[in-house]
């Protein structure tokens, strides 16, 4: 059984991705878990402020540091194989959280052999999706959070990606969401290769229905409650247009994020709109 987790900054397009690899028969995956961010996260800083305690009491009386991090793998094995009672005949079980990105480390020790799967996308569209995101009533984002607070966050991100391909190598792949967006069916062949899937690109195109942010919206109450795709809450799923930024930022903002972001634009291939002057440095 082959494992894969799918990476990146919410926002992204991670939901959209996940919900077209589900189509795929070989795949066994649902909703996010946060399997490491709500449950295994706190299980580790317990046992490493354990650990610096001089009373002998705690987990570290029985355990050693194997043996703990072997208890964290069976649990999470338990997890991850309650995706196949969804699909009893796949072959892979995809995991998505967006911030399984800041714990790639941990993943990668629980599952050596696994495959990561990294969304990216332009940090102005990120940021502006997550402005959009923090009028709703559901919204998870703080009021306190403005553009710098978010292009900050994109920066931050970029690091925790570049140490994570550093880290993963042949076992990491990057995906555009801009390329998503102009050829579906391109990215999803990159994909099925990188997992050793054997499709060709018309097979894919029969497969995977071409699914627009209008068509979520249409339909995301019918799927299945485990499907990435089901949601209830209004706006979940936007236009996800690549360039619709250009309309919901200000001039202000987009320089304050490109500002912020400068570095890992040019690195990751995003040009700066109003920053040209700063390329040359």
């Amino acid at each position: 059984m082959k494992t894969v987790f799918i990476i990146a900054l919410p926002r992204s397009g991670t939901s959209w991705l996940q919900g077209m690899l589900a189509t795929l028969p070989e795949i066994a995956t649902v909703r996010e878990t946060h399997l490491v961010d709500g449950y295994l996260k706190h299980l580790v800083n317990s046992w490493h402020n354990e650990k610096q305690q001089p009373a002998p009491d705690g987990l570290k009386a029985i355990l050693n540091e194997a043996d703990f991090y072997d208890c964290l793998k069976v649990f999470s094995e338990r997890i991850l194989a309650k995706f196949l009672e969804f699909n009893p005949q796949a072959s892979i079980i995809l995991e998505k959280t967006p911030d399984n990105l800041s714990f790639v480390p941990l993943l990668n020790r629980l599952y050596p052999q696994a495959y990561f799967i990294h969304v990216l996308r332009d940090p102005r569209a990120v940021v502006a999706s997550n402005l959009a995101l923090k009028q709703e009533q559901w919204s998870w984002i703080g009021a306190e959070k403005n553009h710098l607070n978010l292009a900050i966050r994109w920066a931050r991100g970029m690091e925790k990606r570049d140490r994570a391909a550093a880290l993963l190598q042949e076992r990491f792949l990057e995906v555009r969401y801009e390329d998503m967006k102009a050829d579906q069916s391109a990215v999803l062949l990159n994909i099925a290769s990188f997992l050793e899937l054997n499709y060709t690109k018309d097979q894919l195109n029969n497969l995977v229905p071409q699914v627009s942010a209008s068509d979520l919206d249409r339909t995301k109450a019918d799927f299945p409650q485990h499907n990435p795709f089901f949601d209830t809450r209004p706006n979940f799923f936007r236009r996800g247009e690549v360039d619709s930024w250009k309309q919901e930022l200000t001039l202000e903002q987009i320089m304050d994020i490109e500002a912020v972001c400068l570095r890992s634009m040019i690195t990751h291939g995003y040009q700066p709109q109003y920053l040209q002057q700063f390329l040359a440095d």
